[in-house]
């Protein structure tokens, strides 16, 4: 799940409420490219009686097809992982830039520095949404009204969109982004399988390959996975050794679908190494 340190809506405390109230009992906070929420997850955590693992979440590349990596059990102080979280910033403030550079040309007024300030952490496409619409989340007329204009102009083709001002932004290959993550001590979960993908045959052949650069498990409860996707990601997973986890991918309240504890699990039991320590220690 995500807070207001990259795109989600609510601090890692209100998130942590959320989950208490939901009675969920162990959580991992993964905004992306970004650990600055971590400490304050956990302080309100352990006030609520609620086990956090440190966590991240890390786009990446691989033979031109983007994939999420998951990092779950970082160590948020790790040198390696800052350095690579600072060369990326760049790569993500270089595509902000061009996208508003596009939208501009379409004849909307918005800068760089307006998108800058209304980000608490990492950079995202939903920062230049809050830079320009302010009241976006106000009414459901506005968040119907932002969501049409976030598929037109912000939406990639390849996920549903129109993406007429989108700009693909310079990703780190899969093998750093493994890499990174095991060097802050975590263990690296290949996220969402089915996002981009639907072919099970091409799922299998990448898990293959992932199991090789050394991915350490597999999200096979989703919002998004059917009861058959998540299936054949728990057997994946079982066919290679590797581990399992469950994941809400909650940023905000107006999603319908992405809500905290929001995924069925199909009777399936995951294999989380719940026993883990912070930084990978038993």
């Amino acid at each position: 799940m995500h807070s207001d340190y990259s795109d989600g809506s609510f601090s890692p405390v209100e998130i942590m409420q959320k989950c208490k109230d939901r009675g969920v009992e162990v959580v991992s906070l993964t905004d992306h490219e970004n650990v600055n929420g971590i400490l304050e997850a956990k302080e309100a955590g352990d006030k609520l009686g609620i086990r956090v693992i440190p966590g991240i979440e890390l786009s990446s590349d691989f033979q031109g097809g983007e994939h999420h990596l998951l990092g779950y059990f970082v160590d948020p102080s790790n040198q390696k992982l800052k350095e690579f979280l600072e060369i990326w910033k760049a790569s993500k403030i270089t595509q902000i830039k061009e996208i508003i550079g596009n939208l501009q040309k379409f004849g909307f007024e918005v800068s760089l520095e307006q998108v800058i300030n209304s980000a608490k952490g990492s950079l995202d496409r939903y920062h230049i949404v809050r830079a320009m619409f302010p009241d976006h989340e106000k009414s459901a007329e506005a968040k119907e009204e932002h969501s049409r204009f976030f598929k037109k102009f912000l939406m990639e083709k390849s996920h549903g969109g129109e993406g007429l001002a989108f700009v693909e932004r310079k990703k780190p290959d899969i093998q750093s982004a493994v890499n990174v993550i095991h060097d802050a001590g975590g263990m690296a979960f290949w996220a969402h399988p089915f996002w981009k993908i639907r072919d099970e045959s091409v799922i299998r052949g990448l898990a293959k390959i992932f199991d090789r650069i050394g991915i350490d498990g597999v999200e096979v409860l989703y919002p998004y996975h059917s009861k058959e996707q998540a299936a054949l990601l728990h057997k994946i997973a079982r066919d290679f050794s590797l581990y399992e986890s469950s994941g809400s991918d909650f940023h905000r309240k107006d999603d319908s679908v992405r809500q905290i504890a929001g995924f069925q699990d199909f009777g399936i039991e995951i294999n989380f190494p719940f026993y883990l320590e912070e930084g990978g220690n038993t």
